[in-house]
C-alpha cells in the first residue's frame, strides 16, 4: 500500500517523465491482481471504474451501497450493504465518488462500522491517476503523440496534469480571483436526426425545437471567457450538432481564444460533416466524440454512420468512439416532484454525476441537463441564481453570480429529478417508435 500512497502522491497528474515511473505503476498494477477488491457505490462513478479496473484485468468481487436491497446486482456483480465488509476478508475497498465530500462521508461511515484494520480504502479518482498516468508515460517512452483526444476519455476535469496544460495552453495561474470550470456544454440545437426515448436534453419532447444562431452563440462563449478564468473543456451537444451550419466558425471563435482548453464535439454520426467542418476537426485543440448507437437504429442509419466514419478516417480526423454496450443510460426523463428534506437534496446533488454537466443554450446559464430540459419543457421554474442570463449582467456581474452558483448546495430541479439513486439503468438510445405519443414519459 506504500506504494500507491507514495505514486499517487508523487505524481497524481502532475508528471510524465520518467521510465522508472512506468515501472512502478506496473508494479502497482500487479499488486492489486492479487488482491480482493471491492468497490464502495455503485452509481455511475462505481460502474466506471469497474470498467477501467476491468480492462487491466482486476477483478471485483462486490458493489457495496447503501441502497443495495433496491439495486441488487450490476452486470452481475452483486450489489451489498456496507455491513457485509465486518463478514469478510477484503484486501482493498475503492471509494466510487464523484467530489471529495462523498469520500470524506465514506470514510466517516466506513469508521461507523469498524472496519478490520486489515482492510484498505483508495479513492477511485487516485486508481484512475495511476493508470491513466501510467498510459500517457507509455505513449511517451515509445515517443507516440500524446493528444487532447486522450485528455477526453480521461474526464479528470479540472487536474494538474502536466500534459493537459501543455496541450491545452492552460497553464495559467489564478490570480484573478474568477471561477475555473472544468465542462461546460453548449447545446446549440434542439434538432436532431434521432429520436432517443431517453435523451437527457429531452430533444424529442420539445414542441418548437430551435437552432441557435451561430453569432449568438459565439457572443456567449465570449462572454462566459470573459467572465471566467479558464474553461477546461467546451462540448458542443445538441440536437445533433452536424446539423448546425455555423459549427466550423464556432470552433473557430473557440480555437482563438485562449482561456478555453479544447472544443469537444459530440456526434452521433448520422450526418456526414462538410469538407469545412472535416477541416476544423482536424485541429489539435478540436477532439470529436463518437458516439456509437448503432445497436438500436435502423439499417439506414447504420449505413450513414459507417459512411460518417469512414469519411472521417479517411480525412484523419481524430475521434473517441465510444462502445453503447459499456455505456448504459439512465432515465431522468421523469419530472415528478419529490418531497425530500433539504438536507438529502444537498447530499443527493453531491453524490450526482450531472452536477458538473453545466449547459448554455442561447444566452442562458443552467446547471445540468435536467434542470434546463425541464424549464424548455414547462416542468420546473426558473429560480434566480440557480440559471443565468448571461448578457443582462457586466463581466464582473456574470464572474460573481457563477462563483454563487459553484456556491450552491442543489438547485429546486434536485427536486424534480430520479438521481442519483432512482433512475431506471437502460440501453442507450432506444428510438421511440412512430406509434409512441411524443410527450415527457
Amino acid at each position: 500500500m506504500d506504494k500507491i500512497k507514495e505514486l499517487t502522491k508523487l505524481y497524481n497528474y502532475k508528471t510524465l517523465k520518467t521510465e522508472n515511473a512506468y515501472k512502478i505503476i506496473e508494479e502497482i498494477r500487479n499488486f492489486f491482481k492479487d488482491k480482493n477488491l471491492v468497490i464502495w457505490g455503485a452509481g455511475i462513478s462505481g460502474r466506471f471504474y469497474y470498467q477501467l479496473l476491468k480492462k487491466y484485468n482486476i477483478n471485483i468481487k462486490y458493489y457495496i451501497d447503501k441502497n443495495a436491497i433496491k439495486l441488487k446486482t450490476i452486470e452481475d456483480i452483486k450489489v451489498c450493504q456496507p455491513e457485509k465488509l465486518k463478514e469478510e476478508n477484503e484486501d482493498i475497498i475503492v471509494i466510487a465518488a464523484g467530489n471529495p465530500s462523498i469520500v470524506n462521508s465514506i470514510m466517516n461511515e466506513a469508521k461507523t462500522i469498524n472496519l478490520p484494520s486489515n482492510i484498505h480504502l483508495i479513492e477511485g479518482d487516485s486508481l484512475l491517476s495511476i493508470f491513466k498516468c501510467s498510459d500517457c508515460m507509455l505513449k511517451k517512452i515509445n515517443k507516440e503523440k500524446i493528444t487532447l483526444t486522450d485528455c477526453s476519455i480521461c474526464n479528470n476535469l479540472e487536474c494538474d496534469c502536466s500534459a493537459f496544460k501543455e496541450l491545452s495552453s492552460l497553464n495559467i495561474e489564478n490570480t484573478s480571483g474568477k471561477p475555473d470550470f472544468g465542462m461546460i456544454g453548449y447545446i446549440l440545437g434542439q434538432v436532431c436526426t434521432l429520436k432517443c426515448k431517453h435523451c437527457c436534453e429531452s430533444v424529442p419532447y420539445i414542441e418548437k425545437p430551435i437552432i441557435v444562431e451561430t453569432q449568438q452563440v459565439i457572443k456567449d462563449i465570449q462572454k462566459m471567457a470573459n467572465a471566467c478564468h479558464t474553461i477546461s473543456r467546451l462540448e458542443f451537444i445538441g440536437g445533433e450538432p452536424f446539423l448546425h451550419r455555423g459549427l466550423p466558425e464556432i470552433l473557430k471563435a473557440v480555437i482563438n481564444t485562449p482561456n478555453i482548453g479544447y472544443a469537444l464535439v459530440f456526434t452521433n454520426a448520422t450526418v456526414m460533416p462538410s469538407d469545412d467542418l472535416i477541416e476544423i476537426l482536424k485541429h489539435p485543440k478540436v477532439v470529436l466524440n463518437f458516439s456509437g448507437y448503432k445497436e438500436t437504429l435502423s439499417d439506414e442509419l447504420k449505413e450513414k454512420i459507417a459512411k460518417t466514419k469512414a469519411k472521417l478516417i479517411e480525412n484523419g480526423v481524430n475521434f473517441a468512439f465510444y462502445n453503447p454496450d459499456s455505456r448504459n443510460w439512465l432515465d431522468i426523463n421523469h419530472y415528478e416532484k419529490r418531497n425530500l428534506p433539504d438536507n438529502i437534496l444537498k447530499e443527493y446533488h453531491q453524490k450526482c454525476f450531472m452536477y458538473v454537466c453545466h449547459r448554455i443554450f442561447n444566452g442562458e446559464f443552467y446547471g445540468c441537463p435536467h434542470q434546463y430540459s425541464g424549464i424548455q419543457l414547462g416542468k420546473i421554474e426558473k429560480f434566480p441564481y440557480e440559471y443565468i442570463q448571461i448578457h443582462k449582467h457586466s463581466d464582473k456581474e456574470l464572474t460573481e453570480l457563477l462563483i454563487k452558483f459553484k456556491q450552491l448546495d442543489f438547485t429546486e430541479a434536485c427536486r424534480y429529478c430520479n438521481l442519483p439513486y432512482d433512475a431506471e439503468v437502460v440501453p442507450p438510445a432506444i428510438q421511440l417508435t412512430k406509434q409512441e405519443e411524443i410527450k415527457c414519459v
